[in-house]
């Protein structure tokens, strides 16, 4: 992508022209936006190239399995537990 300004090339992370100091077109943050997504896959993801820094964001981590499994062993617990107590008396 290049600078509607001056014309000099930017790179993936820049949103202003390090040559002129042109903010990007709201075009421009369309494709620069659509070119990472493509890139990546990742909405998370935020990148820079050209000796910037890279700062990824991790994804959140679905953790529904690991609540399901501790919900259905607490009832498995009591369950057993229950049966326990009126098979002794």
């Amino acid at each position: 992508m290049h600078c509607k300004k001056c014309g000099n090339a930017l790179g993936t992370g820049v949103l202003v022209c390090p040559f002129c100091g042109a903010t990007l077109t709201k075009e421009q943050l369309k494709v620069k936006e659509a070119e990472r997504k493509r890139m990546f896959g990742n909405p998370e993801l935020l990148t820079a190239k050209y000796g910037e820094k890279i700062v990824y964001q991790q994804p959140q981590k679905d953790n529904k399995f690991l609540v399901y499994l501790l919900v259905f062993s607490v009832i498995v617990l009591i369950v057993f537990v229950i049966l326990l107590i009126t098979s002794i008396f």
